[in-house]
């Protein structure tokens, strides 16, 4: 076998940088660029896929060229020509069942526009169903005959027709990815060859099971006298990697059988199996005969039924398949080999397309074959996931002429190209005088002058047998030089476009080029990958921790930094020796630089003091999208009045057991310590209901401008419900409480609200209103509203045992990049309790009116209205608009709490979009449950960050709660998430329905926001201009040391320690640190904790352990600190040598640097002692005699 060398690249790579040792017989790989096998254009001048930048352009397919439009590539060939031509090309020519090597020729050999049909080409990835039958005949199978080129001559590479599977006396493996259904199994026969009398060959089998979760597998081996076997269990109802192996590498054959790349059977006894002698025999898969062999050893399996299941990717090899091969490449496509015999991939397409049953082999031995009994549904997919997670879709496209798809391209393509042949005045036929094409076309007899070479391409049906038409021999002559003069005009082209750079890939810069622009700005873009392997860097193989591939190779993403880099190539250099040159760079290459690292300069005032400082951010988080509301079809209700065709979100019931202590103070008793430990639990169920005491609801808003159309002019932010027997007359869900939006010329908040369950009383419908909000601007806005309960201690009231007047508040606010831009706010008291019948507030009881808790909705929905009679607002005392339910904005960051946020806490939400945080996190945050008054903390958190985004097949979504609120029983009903690892716990979740199926409806949105800075004890500062002195005194405010001038001296105490250090610092501590910070409304806390003086003696922080503990308990795994260290070496390795170029040369760069250190809440103290203090000199144990000194260090100052 011939070796090819590769040059490495320099400076993209380092040698040995992958190895591969291969178990049970296997040798080490050593995959390097100095070492790369069987890829001859590798080691040719003539391939460009491998070349390193700046080393010219060799192909147009390397030219930014949009080849959609036929106007910036044909000059003067005929597009039609070119389409047919690129047809021709592909099906007929594409390798495959070809090595490495065919592959890389055949592409290198495409024009930029035949690569780009080849790109657009049908793909298909899948695998193959068997039918099955009751016996042994009448379901599907396939018969492979052992002769090369056998089937379809004119299709085969090999057509010499010898025998290519009989193993004689080698190993062999049958490799695969086997899925058995669950159901209930007979004996089966997944592959099998057999010589004459059945008693000498291999058998694969299933065996008989009554089991629908798992099936053995038994692999048996016979010839002559000698038999062996083995089996495994395999699990049904998914995809088994599977290999069977005989290994005759060793002194006694042994039958080996692999599940999932990992050895879980060998034969239980060795024999030398000898030479099988199976001539031309069929190799079945799918059905099969029986196995029999009587001496000396007895082996007898006679199938039942023909195979049940599937298969995806069956491999043949004369050679022991050792475990790194199928680890590496059981999920993968193969080349051929000299070892592989046979190799379905299975990626034939379905439909109905001529020889649609065919089977191809990949192998390069021309084995293909046909599906016996075949119908087209047994390409489908049926429901399965492809097992072949890194298989390439490039490396599939669907080659048969007749296919739908290939066909449809194919039209689409020649009428737009037809079009542009009729405008093109430059065509090369039209430049030679018409009269030699029409002398031509009558010689050769054509019915035009063009000939069929520009009607559509057709084939008979195999891969390899399109048919191009055929032009007249000038015609034919001039195309082919035209094709050339096409080329060259777009090479000589692509020069004017060496200095353009922009997003657009068309038209600018080609890759080869960019290191070669970078140097005309002075700036070196070094090699981003260094250590990628081969296969990673050309191919995007295993880019991460698991086995796959990926659309783009590492080699993309790194000319695409490149590319991005140039694009802001005059912001970075003009602002160069600045902080915002550093952060351009960074962001241009997709990196947010303000949440991923700390750029520190170092220095700042010497007098510390625990103030707010704030960092401003920004980041992509996501709203639930619900304008699928605004879809003019009729609604299909169920019986809450609940469309399915509209998007609808309802929470699970506020309520769940109550342990704690303090207030709201519990009507019932507290029992059952032993299963509930400090207090027990209350036995009065409406001590649990959260909206019992004082509460609030808030949520982020935003109504996106509409290009056409309008929305609604009343929309329904949230409602909160109730259901019960008594809590509506037609069976549908109460409406307690209802925030709605309304438009107009001057827009209005309003919150109605009427919780009063059974009696009309009160009268009317309470509500509030705020004017001047317009929440229909295009912003976002946190709408906030709730109650503080009359006895709430927070209102400094006392607890009285008549009830009074409860307040509501209403609030609305938009912040602009972390500052309060506009802010509302309004409340009143509702006197809850005229009646005097306490049980019929549904906010505080459970009943007929409550029969669970009230839950959050928001969504289309039909609320029943009946009479006067109806309790909440859906009595008819109330206006319609209290009933309204359409919403078709954007919502996020949902959350509920059982206490009345005060004004400051919710300021903080509204400028930090992620922060829960509260004045007194040991109470009020939401994982601490057991110290008195705990009650009132965040019940729900459904932010609608998170990983799954797209709705169902029934186009239903779930929206994460990220409280973890657990309760032991999901009510009836309710949308609730049973947590499997404790059966009995649930989740508490938002339930959403009736959105787009299958549509992504969770939308990235872009947060600019500003957040308390953890770092508040940290010496660095951006700001080293900083005035002393103001004449007015309204600039004071804003400057921290700044004081009433005039100021002729500065304290030495408040002198600046500036200097030139600076550093790009890693720390998985910021991280956590921001978001530890989330969980404070203010810094106050912090200041009592660290600043007290009680604490001047004290070994310790008690009350930050307090907060550590609070807050670690809502974590629930570990940080990925190798995970982050591989991020900051890639990073400090090339992105680094970047910074160093734009930092000044007086400035001391420390570099980038991963930083190990505390967290904000693990701060060190020094303990001071204090047991000799009062004692005389002679006392002190061990310091008679010594005499102490004390120095006091001070200014002495003339007043």
């Amino acid at each position: 076998m011939t070796k090819k060398i590769i040059t490495r690249p320099a400076p993209f790579y380092s040698n040995n940088v992958r190895n591969i040792i291969e178990n049970g017989g296997g040798s080490a790989i050593n995959k390097d660029f100095n070492s790369i096998s069987n890829i001859n254009s590798v080691g040719s001048t003539s391939s460009f896929r491998y070349d390193a930048p700046g080393s010219g352009v060799k192909s147009s397919q390397q030219l930014n060229i949009d080849y959609s439009a036929f106007k910036n590539f044909t000059f003067f060939s005929s597009a039609q020509v070119n389409v047919n031509v690129a047809f021709d090309r592909i099906i007929n020519e594409f390798p495959f069942d070809g090595s490495e090597n065919e592959y890389s020729v055949f592409l290198d050999s495409l024009t930029g526009f035949e690569n780009y049909v080849l790109g657009r080409f049908p793909k298909n990835k899948g695998f193959l169903h068997f039918s099955g039958s009751s016996g042994t005949s009448g379901g599907s199978y396939i018969s492979v005959t052992d002769s090369a080129g056998n089937l379809f001559p004119e299709l085969s590479k090999n057509t010499t027709g010898e025998s290519i599977l009989n193993p004689d006396l080698r190993s062999f493996s049958a490799e695969m990815q086997l899925y058995v259904p669950e159901q209930v199994n007979d004996n089966q026969v997944i592959f099998q060859k057999l010589n004459d009398d059945a008693s000498s060959g291999f058998s694969l089998f299933l065996s008989e099971s009554v089991s629908t979760s798992t099936g053995n597998l038994f692999f048996a081996v016979s010839s002559g006298s000698q038999v062996i076997s083995a089996s495994i269990q395999v699990e049904k109802g998914k995809f088994n990697h599977v290999c069977t192996v005989l290994n005759r590498t060793l002194v006694s054959s042994r039958l080996e059988i692999y599940k999932d790349s990992i050895l879980e059977a060998t034969s239980s006894a060795s024999s030398n199996i000898e030479n099988f002698n199976l001539g031309f025999t069929q190799f079945v898969i799918g059905s099969g005969s029986a196995h029999n062999n009587t001496a000396p050893e007895s082996l007898s399996f006679i199938p039942q039924q023909t195979m049940s299941g599937a298969i995806d990717e069956f491999r043949f090899f004369h050679s022991q398949r050792g475990i790194n091969d199928q680890r590496e490449l059981g999920t993968r496509n193969i080349w051929p080999s000299p070892d592989l015999k046979l190799y379905f991939k299975f990626n034939e397409p379905t439909g109905s397309y001529t020889s649609n049953n065919i089977v191809l082999d990949s192998s390069g031995n021309s084995l293909h074959t046909t599906v016996t009994a075949f119908t087209s549904s047994l390409r489908e997919a049926k429901g399965l996931i492809n097992p072949m997670l890194a298989e390439r879709d490039a490396k599939n496209p669907v080659l048969f002429p007749t296919f739908e798809d290939a066909v449809s391209l194919n039209t689409d393509l020649l009428a737009s190209a037809s079009i542009y042949d009729d405008r093109n005045p430059n065509l090369i036929t039209r430049l030679i005088p018409p009269h030699y094409f029409l002398e031509g076309q009558a010689f050769e007899g054509f019915s035009s002058e063009s000939g069929t070479i520009i009607d559509d391409f057709s084939g008979t049906s195999i891969p390899g047998s399109g048919k191009l038409g055929t032009a007249q021999v000038m015609s034919s002559f001039l195309y082919t030089w035209a094709k050339f003069f096409d080329e060259m005009k777009m090479m000589a082209d692509s020069f004017a476009d060496v200095m353009t750079v922009d997003y657009q890939r068309h038209d600018n810069v080609p890759d080869q080029f960019l290191q070669f622009l970078a140097s005309q700005y002075g700036v070196t873009l070094p090699g981003l990958f260094k250590n990628a392997s081969f296969g990673q860097f050309f191919e995007g193989n295993d880019l991460t921790d698991s086995v796959g591939s990926q659309s783009g190779s590492l080699k993309y993403i790194q000319n695409e930094i490149w590319r991005r880099i140039l694009i802001n190539i005059n912001s970075i250099i003009k602002s160069k020796g600045t902080l915002y040159s550093v952060k351009s760079l960074i962001r241009s290459i997709g990196i947010e630089p303000d949440n991923n690292f700390r750029i520190r300069e170092f220095g700042g005032p010497t007098k510390a003091a625990l103030n707010v400082s704030r960092q401003f951010k920004s980041e992509v988080s996501a709203m639930l999208d619900f304008s699928g509301s605004m879809a003019d079809i009729t609604p299909v209700l169920n019986a809450q009045g609940i469309p399915s065709n509209k998007p609808f979100i309802m929470g699970s019931y506020l309520s769940g057991s109550r342990v704690e202590v303090g207030w709201p103070y519990p009507r019932g008793t507290f029992v059952d310590k032993l299963n509930n430990p400090i207090h027990g639990i209350s036995n009065n169920p409406s001590d649990g209901l959260f909206t019992s005491g004082s509460f609030t609801y808030e949520g982020i808003y935003k109504f996106p401008v509409l290009l056409t159309g309008s929305y609604k002019g009343t929309q329904s932010l949230c409602r909160l419900h109730a259901t019960g027997s008594a809590a509506s007359n037609g069976g549908q869900h109460g409406v307690i409480m209802n925030l709605v939006v309304i438009s107009g010329s001057n827009p209005t908040v309003k919150l109605f609200a009427r919780p009063k369950g059974s009696l009309p009383k009160p009268t009317g419908c309470f509500e509030l209103e705020i004017t001047g909000s317009n929440l229909f601007d295009g912003k976002k806005w946190n709408v906030s509203f709730g109650r503080h309960r009359f006895d709430d201690p927070s209102l400094s009231l006392p607890y009285g045992s008549s009830p009074v007047s409860s307040s509501y508040f209403l609030r609305c606010a938009r912040q602009n990049f972390g500052k309060i831009a506009e802010y509302y706010v309004t409340g009143a008291l509702y006197n809850e309790y005229e009646d005097t019948v306490v049980t019929n507030n549904g906010l505080e009881n459970i009943g007929s009116i409550n029969t669970s808790g009230s839950f959050i909705a928001i969504g289309s929905q039909s609320i029943d209205s009946v009479g006067t009679a109806d309790p909440y607002l859906n009595s008819t005392i109330c206006d319609d608009i209290v009933r309204t339910t359409d919403f078709a904005g954007q919502v996020a960051q949902m959350r509920f709490w059982s206490r009345a946020l005060n004004l400051k806490e919710w300021r903080e939400h509204t400028i930090n979009f992620k922060s829960v945080g509260v004045n007194d996190p040991l109470i009020n945050f939401n994982f601490n449950t057991q110290l008195t008054g705990t009650f009132q903390r965040l019940r729900t958190d459904t932010s609608a960050d998170q990983q799954v985004t797209q709705s169902n097949t029934l186009g239903n979504i779930e929206i994460f709660d990220f409280t973890q609120q657990l309760t032991p029983s999901g009510a009836a009903g309710g949308p609730w998430r049973s947590l499997g690892a404790s059966p009995g716990t649930f989740l508490y979740i938002l339930s959403g329905t009736g959105f787009e199926a299958s549509k992504r409806v969770i939308k990235p949105e872009q947060f600019y926001y500003s957040m308390i800075s953890p770092r508040f004890a940290e010496a660095a500062t951006t700001e080293k201009i900083r005035p002393r002195s103001f004449q007015d005194s309204s600039y004071l405010e804003d400057y921290e040391y700044a004081q009433v001038a005039p100021i002729y001296e500065i304290l030495r105490s408040e002198s600046p320690t500036d200097d030139s250090r600076f550093s790009i610092e890693f720390s998985v501590v910021d991280a956590l640190n921001e978001d530890i910070i989330k969980i404070f409304g203010t810094l106050g806390i912090l200041n009592n904790s660290i600043g007290n003086p009680d604490l001047l003696f004290s070994p310790d922080y008690p009350s930050l352990e307090d907060l550590r503990d609070v807050y670690f308990n809502r974590l629930t795994d570990k940080m990925n600190l190798k995970g982050f260290f591989e991020f900051f070496k890639w990073f400090d390795t090339s992105v680094g040598q970047i910074i160093e170029q734009l930092v000044p040369r007086k400035t001391d760069y420390l570099g980038t640097n991963f930083v190990i250190e505390s967290h904000m809440l693990e701060r060190p103290k020094m303990e001071y002692h204090f047991t000799d203090m009062y004692m005389g000199e002679n006392n002190r144990s061990g310091l008679k005699g010594i005499i102490l000194l004390q120095q006091f260090v001070g200014d002495v100052r003339r007043f």
